[in-house]
């Protein structure tokens, strides 16, 4: 990437908001997080001094949202195994994915989490992002 730009994250999550900033930082992005509106507000009224943001992203999460890990059993994994496929997903987002994710969402929603639990919709491997992860089907 020729230009890096300075984003602004308003997300109330910190968890959300750590594995975008972390992404867009890897990415060669200088990224600011806020955890409110008000927050955000402050940061583009007064700023810190510097350059204006070039793009700011606002809460990433809506309620009633699904997503990679709310899909691969959420209520039973631990907490690092939702960052990891939060994390993959990032790192591999592509509309088939996110069909897949939609069509397991009316499962989840008609049988619930726990049907899924140990059936993760993609396998992230030793770490998030690595090469090689597999695709089972929906």
């Amino acid at each position: 990437m020729s230009e890096s730009l300075r984003i602004l994250v308003i997300e109330d999550d910190p968890s959300i908001s750590e594995v975008v900033c972390a992404h867009l930082t890897r990415q060669g992005h200088c990224c600011v997080g806020a955890f409110s509106g008000t927050e955000g507000m402050l940061h583009l009224e007064h700023g810190d001094g510097s350059v204006a943001f070039d793009l700011v992203i606002t809460d990433l999460m809506l309620p009633g949202m699904t997503g990679l890990a709310q899909v691969s059993g959420n209520i039973c994994l631990p907490l690092e195994e939702r960052y990891k496929l939060d994390v993959y997903y990032v790192d591999h987002f592509s509309l088939s994915l996110d069909i897949r994710i939609l069509l397991r969402t009316v499962g989840v929603v008609l049988l619930g989490e726990g049907r899924y639990a140990g059936r993760p919709l993609v396998h992230t491997g030793e770490g998030a992002g690595q090469s090689g992860a597999r695709h089972p089907g929906p």
